[in-house]
Order: structure tokens, then sequence, then C-alpha cells
């Protein structure tokens, strides 16, 4: 699948050729990894709030139960720090533009399709579905600031302007 750059553009104007872009949301991850981090500090509060009216010095056999809740204390933050890093590290992003759709994860594209090479655009349970004439990409559900339903839409709409060799734009009201 090559993206050939339609006749009068210009790679100087690289603006000129994209219509809209998409991130997939990680909005789900950022929580799930919020909550096992909130789970481990819990899980330290609640061992070092046994031990409140031990005393613990060394020799006492409540120490490694101490050591036990300090670390779980002390990883919550540090397991939501590692986590939130590597969820930024890879960009993704859906562009649409005048000549056709990209997925691009980090700096390289992954999968283009030229509007004319879609067959089909589908909405699934957890994804959504590009099936073009000889390959498939498979999208997450979840965007930012469009429903999976109106991003379905959006992609039909463009794919079908361009093929009738309408206007390429979105529409104003979605």
């Amino acid at each position: 699948m090559s993206m050939a750059t339609p006749e009068g553009s210009s790679n100087r104007e690289p603006g000129r050729d994209l219509l809209a872009w998409y991130r997939p949301s990680i909005r789900g991850l950022v929580y799930r990894a919020w909550a096992q981090a909130f789970g481990f500090v819990m899980g330290g509060a609640i061992v070092l709030g046994g031990l409140r009216v031990e005393r613990v010095d060394f020799g006492s056999p409540w120490l490694p139960v101490y050591i036990v809740g300090i670390l779980l204390v002390m990883s919550g933050p540090l397991w939501l720090a590692t986590r939130l890093a590597r969820m930024m590290r890879g960009e993704r992003v859906l562009t649409l533009r005048r000549d056709g759709l990209t997925w691009m994860e980090g700096d390289a594209v992954t999968m283009a399709f030229l509007w004319r090479e879609i067959d089909r655009v589908e909405l699934g349970e957890d994804m959504i579905v590009v099936q073009g004439e000889h390959s498939r990409l498979e999208l997450p559900s979840q965007f930012e600031d469009i429903s999976p339903s109106a991003l379905v839409q959006v992609i039909q709409d463009l794919r079908r302007r361009s093929l009738l060799g309408m206007p390429m734009r979105l529409d104003a009201t979605r």
C-alpha cells in the first residue's frame, strides 16, 4: 500500500492534505495504572496500620512484615510512574488525508490506504475494522474527542466523497 501524493500537492506544505487526525484514548489504561498503584499503597498502609501497636526493632519477628509494608507503599508511585512512561512512549495516530488514511505507530507509518482501496469500514465490539482490497487494519475503538460510531461515519463519508470526486472536507457539524 503506497500513499500517492495527489496532483498539485507539495511536500513543502505538510498540512495542506491533512483533513483530521485522531489519537487512541489511553484513559482506561491510565485509570487501571492508578488503581494498581493505589492497591499497592493501600496494601502497604494496611500492613503498616496492623503493626502500629507492635514495637518493631531489629531482631523483632515483625520486622519482615514491616519491610514488606514499606516496600508496598514505596512501590505504588514507582509502579504508576513506570506505567505512565510506558504508555506515553509510543505515539499512535490515525490521520485522515485527502488521498487516504494512515495509521502511524511512533515515527513509522504501519498501514496506509488510499480511499479507493478501502472496501468497507465496520465497528466491532472493541475495534474499528478497515477492510482493504489486500489487507485489513484493526483500530482501537476508543479515540480522543470522537465516538467510535462517529469515526466510522467520518471515514465512510470521506471514502464516499473521494470515490464520487466530491470536495474532500469534514462536515463541520460533527
